[in-house]
Formats: C-alpha cells, sequence, structure tokens
C-alpha cells in the first residue's frame, strides 16, 4: 500500500510551505494555503508538495469560463478525510480552492468569479496568490473542449492539463516570513 509508505512530515516541517505552485505545462498557478479555513485540507496540501507525490492524474479536466476551472489532485499518499461546511449564504470568492462535490478530495476547483449559489457545502482551503495566476487560470479555463461534450453539460477539457504540485514556487519569497499554524 503506497500511501503508508509516505509518512506525514511533522507539522513544524509543513508550517514551512504556505504557498504552493501548480505547474502546467502553461505556467504555474501559485495557491496560497488558508489554515484558518481548514487546516486538515491544507495539511494535506503541504504534503502532497513536499513529498512530490503527485500521479499522472493530477490534472485539471473541466472548465467552466466564468464560473470555474476544476482539477484532481491524486497523490501517493493516504487521501484528506475531512471537510468543513462554511456558514449557509457565505458566497466563494473570485480565485477561490476548495474541494469539489461537498468532498474531502482529491478533485478540487477554482473560481473564476464570486459565487454566491454553493451554500457552504465546499471546504474552502486556499486561494490564487497574485493576478498572474489568475490571469493563468483565466487562460486555462479557455482551453478546448471535448468534442463529445453536448450543451448544458459540463465543459470537459479535450486534453486534461496534467500539474505538479511544488512547495517552491517561482513567485517572490512565495513561502518567505512562514508562521506556524
Amino acid at each position: 500500500d503506497v500511501p503508508a509508505m509516505t509518512p506525514t512530515p511533522p507539522a513544524q516541517v509543513l508550517n514551512r510551505t504556505r504557498v504552493v505552485g501548480l505547474t502546467t505545462a502553461f505556467g504555474e498557478m501559485r495557491i496560497r494555503l488558508r489554515p484558518e479555513w481548514h487546516v486538515p485540507s491544507v495539511r494535506y496540501v503541504q504534503h502532497v508538495a513536499q513529498a512530490d507525490v503527485c500521479t499522472v492524474k493530477c490534472q485539471l479536466y473541466r472548465a467552466e469560463p466564468g464560473f470555474l476551472l476544476q482539477g484532481a489532485m491524486r497523490a501517493v499518499i493516504a487521501p484528506n478525510k475531512e471537510t468543513q461546511e462554511r456558514a449557509r449564504g457565505t458566497p466563494m470568492e473570485r480565485g477561490h480552492v476548495a474541494w469539489a462535490c461537498g468532498s474531502a478530495g482529491p478533485d478540487f476547483f477554482i473560481t473564476m468569479t464570486r459565487v454566491a449559489g454553493f451554500g457552504g457545502s465546499h471546504t474552502v482551503w486556499g486561494e490564487l496568490a497574485d493576478e498572474e495566476s489568475m490571469q493563468l487560470a483565466l487562460k486555462l479555463v479557455k482551453r478546448k473542449i471535448s468534442p463529445s461534450v453536448k450543451p448544458g453539460e459540463m465543459r470537459i477539457l479535450d486534453e486534461p492539463i496534467t500539474f505538479t504540485v511544488s512547495d517552491n514556487p517561482r513567485g517572490k519569497d512565495a513561502n518567505a516570513g512562514v508562521q506556524a499554524l
């Protein structure tokens, strides 16, 4: 069982990572982790980034312009199992990152705009760290959609966009001034 072979680093090691980079062939999106929103989710993402354990199924696969960019962070570590509902009616802001389908992952999405209609069912654990990352997300959400997608169906990308997750993103001083959770 591969997940058991990669132990979770101690908290003081995980705390060093406050921003992770999702690196694609088109550039890097930096995500500022928000432990004050949900520590277990942040811990999972920190572990994925530090251990470099994304599989070939770490990919962006759904693109809804003006709404969201969705992907999966499948890794060879034990999955996150906790969720946290937000207060009913709390909107998700442009650039927020959350687990999809009210789950604890590995599927996640990035909002392209303020979204008020989700209720509180999605666990939000991060946000795009800068406008450059948002611009890349806006570019990726416009990629070619699979020809098998019919009007009114989810817009699945014709070619999924693979990514890696790094605790050493390119953004200037992305993890400088790290404070403990």
